[in-house]
């Protein structure tokens, strides 16, 4: 198994992660696991590409996920807990490879990325409010 999109919220644990690609296409396994019934419920596949893992932030039930695949662009998406419908996001200001994190504070999402191991780290923060229109 490759690297992991991983979180929690509140008393559920997910996971995602890459599984195969097939004539282009990439496949992946989303996971919750309820902690108070120790139960694992199958979501069906990820909602970002995981080839890399992820990046992720919860806020007021949503999660905010970045990911991206083998050979395709990255993708930004929240994701809602209570629905577990995904809804595409702006992408961040700047290239990006497999080197990608999120995070949240004070109304800021604040994206650390470098486009390849020979490059140095670039931050960008943008109101959560910017996010949706």
């Amino acid at each position: 198994m490759r690297n992991t999109l991983n979180f929690s919220h509140e008393n559920y644990a997910y996971l995602g992660f890459y599984t195969s690609i097939v004539n282009r296409i990439e496949y992946n396994e989303f996971w919750q696991y309820n902690m108070d019934t120790d139960e694992w419920i199958d979501l069906g596949g990820a909602p970002v590409n995981v080839y890399t893992g992820g990046s992720v932030f919860t806020k007021d039930n949503i999660a905010y996920i970045m990911g991206i695949g083998y050979e395709g662009p990255g993708e930004f998406k929240a994701y809602d807990l209570n629905t577990n419908k995904a809804q595409n996001l702006p992408l961040p200001p700047t290239q990006w490879a497999q080197y990608y994190q999120i995070f949240y504070e004070n109304g800021y999402v604040y994206f650390m990325m470098r486009p390849d191991s020979y490059s140095g780290w670039s931050l960008f923060k943008i109101a959560i409010s910017e996010l949706y229109e």
